[in-house]
């Protein structure tokens, strides 16, 4: 979740710094996936914790549901403005630096490589274990 969050805040500085509505989509994008991560592990330790409580008729499995409802409204959030700024740059286009958005854009490619690898592995160790 941190690594994601690092280069969310990169990603969004350098789209407005380099006038990039790609990084800054990209950046917004991430940081609904740092949110879900986060929510998604609030409502495990939460459904964990109160597995036992029995004044919760049909179990904990709510919480999860609404973690993952609350993460699906964040990502609207963050997709309406970045439609927004998409028509406004139709409307009125700004010249984009190229090659430092390129850069910054690599970079987030080998994060996500990065973070798909540790999951990954993560997974193959659950599943084999």
């Amino acid at each position: 979740m941190w690594i994601t969050a690092v280069m969310m805040v990169v990603e969004i500085t350098a789209g407005c710094a380099y006038n990039s509505m790609a990084l800054l989509a990209d950046g917004w994008h991430m940081s609904s996936h740092a949110v879900a991560i986060g929510l998604s592990a609030f409502a495990y330790a939460a459904a964990r914790r109160l597995a036992v409580d029995h004044r919760l008729a049909f179990g904990t499995w709510k919480i999860e549901i609404l973690g993952g409802f609350a993460s699906a409204v964040f990502l609207l959030m963050v997709a309406a403005p970045m439609v927004l700024g998409s028509n406004e740059r139709l409307v009125s286009p700004q010249p984009i630096h190229f090659a430092e958005a390129m850069a910054v854009a690599a970079v987030g490619l080998v994060v996500n490589l990065a973070s798909a690898g540790i999951l990954g592995h993560t997974i193959e160790v659950h599943l084999c274990s």
